[in-house]
């Protein structure tokens, strides 16, 4: 502890106690390290230029190995601060990785103290550094610092504070901060504290204080800028997550919204059957083969509506039906019965569901009374199902839809009650209805669903297995609430890391690097400045050249961003645009003139008044604003921009400037309507889906019952698409339906609606008709067209189409109504003998 400082005239044994330069040691490295830490970016645990690394290894150059435990102290006191204001800060994590960063920084200072000691007892430093000295220590610097790149990073591998993926990049960034932080400050220090000791006061003003402004100015500056640009590329990241959330909220009500049709087909086999027995359900759900185009479904059945008087009957017929041990659970006398009668798959854990009597369970009872008095399909809550048997246990739902006497709908809630005759329903286990869902994006999305409009525990339906660490630490959530099936259920969705990984962080290095070079050089230039006045000339030419350098990458980095600024002088009233702005506006900054002193005349005129209020408001009491409107330019091109405004004022408060940006999210806003065509149109055909399908129907319904015109629907189904599709095969099919899809816009007119529900089942809209008549010619015409020959994939295909039509002549019928009925008219064209047509109208019989 007794060892000489290297330079004669610094003395340590001076009338100052050694406590004072280890204390201000301490001060300078915890404040220069907080300042360098501004430019890590999290979560990264090294900055780009790390200044205290200079400093320790300057203190233990010039005053020996008793500087240590200043370095020492310092370190653990500044990784201690930047711990704790980590979020959710694990305290003994925090305090070991104080102790090993602390270690390695001391391990490192006194290495590269000692060595540079060494190399100086070979030089007289008394008059300040040698140029030869300076170039021997920049060489030996990168392998200095290796020392404490490594041990630190690997310490904080090893107690888990740095995931092993992100080693490399750490270190990296560890090893080339210290090292520009000893190139930056060492040489600073020594030319300071070198030299006769009365000039030490004179360059610490002339030298290092300007230089250390200079630093100082640039990182604050540089910290800004970089949070700006990692801002706008979280919003770009986080309007991805918007885009995929919504994507997988659509598959959702789609694979539900598919699945309700097979009830549908259940229903109709039913009412065309006067007494449909067991077999023939059998036969006609394994022919749909649920396994493989309906994934999910545990098991689907018919429950009829039975009274006391007759359930003891009904017992009886099952048991003599060859199920000798049937009877109706739970056992107990009640008014009437539900009991589930036909189970398909009727084997495994289904067999625990046979005769279970539905309506006794409060949740099933509400969502059978609702679908009877609805006539629609219904979903229930949350329900723990018959056939768990308690092992690997998962929420349940059940979709009913009711099947009334004689296959006819009851107008009225009471007719409906009175002739129920039971119901067809179907049982889902979540997690297998679920199974597949996020597909490829399951490492990048989890998703939970919850049954009602609260997001509680006790709610829960479905949760991903990625989902459940992610909940509390994701960047990003979703949080919907949809309607499927009358049943209200809030979806989650929330990013995982490898989705948050995604940051594009381009801009942000390039405005990081680029600063941080633009403010070493500016601090450079300063240095050469101040300390030779012969250099001057030289010097002001250098700074007015990297001047113009920083300026351009900031312009560069306006330009990735689509990011243009403007700045108005409140004194003088000039407006001054940065060229990225001029690019957005598609102007010439020579041939635009006088022009540009006006910038709201290129706002879009509907727009206009809100942005002019903001910029007023702005002018008049300093209300900054954040607004996103739309550009009107030449050629009448609109584009979307998000435009934001600050005032700056003097000392006194008087306002002096208004400075914004303006920000190009054109493209952003054409992906958001590519995410709306989607969930409007069918991707195969192109055709308006079920929603718009159901959206026009409205339209044209309300438009004839103001018009008094007839309108059309037809149903549709195509007669020998499976079969196509199962020899030929999906692609084959595919193919097949956007030729059809192509056939049918042909036929009908322009004012006409066709869609696709899915599957093979298509609809026609014919509004504004002359005659009803007029439809069955449209439907003759479609007929025709089918049954010519399609050519796919080099092989000729024939097909013919079954034709539902309803008509709307008096103004009376409901959209779903009307769906059912040409339902009903398609189905009855299919018991005929398909490729043909049969019209409803009302209750009537068919045409």
């Amino acid at each position: 502890m007794n060892q000489a400082p290297i330079i004669p005239f610094i003395s340590l044994k001076s009338k100052w106690p050694v406590f004072w330069p280890l204390f201000w040691l301490v001060v300078a490295y915890v404040i220069g390290g907080k300042l360098s830490t501004l430019l890590a970016i999290n979560p990264g645990y090294a900055a780009p230029l790390f200044l205290p690394a200079g400093i320790a290894i300057a203190a233990v150059f010039l005053g020996g190995i008793r500087f240590l435990p200043g370095v020492f102290i310092g370190a653990a006191i500044l990784n201690v601060w930047i711990g704790l204001d980590a979020s959710n800060p694990v305290y003994w994590q925090v305090a070991v990785s104080a102790f090993l960063i602390a270690l390695a920084s001391t391990l490192q200072a006194g290495v590269g103290g000692l060595v540079f000691r060494r190399l100086a007892e070979r030089s007289d430093l008394t008059q300040g550094a040698s140029r030869s000295f300076l170039l021997t220590v920049l060489q030996l610097t990168p392998l200095i610092c290796l020392i404490g790149s490594s041990v630190a990073v690997s310490g904080l591998w090893a107690i888990g504070s740095i995931e092993s993926t992100s080693v490399q990049t750490n270190g990296f960034y560890w090893w080339t901060g210290d090292m520009l932080g000893v190139v930056v400050m060492f040489p600073l220090v020594l030319t300071t504290l070198s030299g006769p000791r009365k000039q030490w006061s004179k360059r610490a003003f002339t030298i290092t204080l300007p230089v250390l402004l200079v630093l100082v100015s640039g990182l604050v500056g540089l910290y800004f800028m970089q949070n700006a640009a990692l801002n706008n590329a979280q919003l770009r990241l986080a309007d991805e997550f918007g885009k995929q959330s919504q994507k997988i909220r659509l598959r959702i009500e789609q694979r539900l919204n598919a699945y309700e049709q097979v009830l549908r087909g259940l229903r109709g086999l039913e009412a065309a059957s006067n007494s449909l027995t067991r077999q023939q359900f059998n036969a006609y759900v394994s022919a749909l083969d649920l396994g493989q185009h309906y994934p999910g479904f545990l098991a689907v059945g018919f429950a009829p509506w039975v009274s006391q008087s007759k359930a003891a009957g009904l017992t009886q017929s099952i048991r003599q039906s060859g199920f000798p041990t049937f009877e109706i659970l739970p056992p107990g006398s009640r008014a009437q019965y539900a009991p589930i009668v036909y189970l398909e798959p009727f084997s495994g854990r289904n067999l625990r569901a046979f005769g279970y009597d539905l309506y006794t369970e409060p949740v099933r009872r509400a969502a059978m009374d609702q679908a009877r008095d609805l006539n629609q399909v219904v979903m229930s809550g949350k329900v723990r199902l018959v056939q768990e048997n308690g092992q690997q246990e998962q929420s349940g739902v059940l979709l009913f839809l009711p099947e009334y006497r004689h296959g006819k709908v009851p107008q009225t809630i009471n007719e409906r009650r009175l002739q129920l005759a039971g119901w067809v329903y179907a049982a889902f286990r979540m997690n297998d209805l679920m199974n597949g869902l996020l597909g490829d994006q399951q490492d990048d999305f989890g998703l939970a669903i919850f049954d009602g409009t609260t997001p509680a525990a006790e709610n829960l339906l479905y949760q991903s297995d990625t989902a459940k660490p992610a909940v509390n630490q994701a960047a990003f959530d979703y949080t919907r609430t949809v309607d499927i099936a009358h049943r209200s259920w809030t979806i989650q969705i929330v990013s995982l890391p490898a989705f948050d990984q995604q940051l594009n962080t381009q801009t942000v290095d390039l405005i990081r690097f680029g600063g941080l070079g633009t403010t070493l050089l500016l601090a450079l230039m300063v240095w050469q400045l101040a300390s030779g006045r012969e250099r001057a000339v030289k010097i002001a030419h250098n700074m007015t050249r990297e001047m113009k350098q920083k300026q351009q990458q900031l312009v560069e980095a306006q330009r990735i961003a689509h990011i243009g600024s403007w700045e108005r002088d409140l004194r003088t009233g000039t407006l001054v645009w940065s060229d990225e702005l001029y690019r957005i506006l598609a102007l010439d900054p020579q041939a635009a003139g006088s022009v540009h002193t006006q910038l709201l005349r290129w706002v879009h005129p509907d727009d206009r008044r809100m942005v002019a209020e903001a910029c007023q408001q702005l002018e008049q009491d300093g209300t900054p604003f954040f607004l996103e409107h739309r550009l009107l330019l030449p050629g009448d091109v609109i584009k979307y921009v998000r435009q934001s405004g600050e005032q700056f004022t003097d000392d006194e408060g008087v306002a002096l400037k208004i400075i914004g940006t303006l920000q190009d999210i054109t493209t952003q806003k054409q992906a958001q309507a590519a995410v709306e065509q989607m969930a409007h149109y069918d991707a195969l055909t192109q055709l308006p889906n079920r929603a718009l399908f159901f959206d026009r129907l409205r339209m044209v319904l309300t438009q004839s019952k103001r018009n008094k015109r007839p309108l059309a629907l037809f149903y549709m189904d195509l007669d020998g698409f499976k079969h196509v599709n199962d020899s030929l095969g999906h692609q084959a099919g595919d193919l097949l339906l956007i030729a059809v899809a192509d056939r049918l816009r042909q036929i009908v007119r322009a004012s006409d609606t066709v869609a696709r529900l899915g599957g093979d089942e298509f609809t026609v809209i014919l509004p504004d008709l002359r005659q009803p008549e007029d439809a069955i010619k449209v439907a003759e015409n479609i007929i025709q067209s089918i049954e010519q020959p399609f050519m796919i994939e080099g092989r000729i295909v024939e097909i013919g189409i079954s034709i539902g039509i309803t008509h709307c002549v008096e103004n009376r019928f409901k959209e779903d109504e009307l769906v059912q009925l040409a339902d009903q008219a398609m189905y009855e064209a299919k018991q005929a003998g398909k490729n043909t047509y049969r019209v409803r109208i009302g209750a009537n019989r068919p045409h």
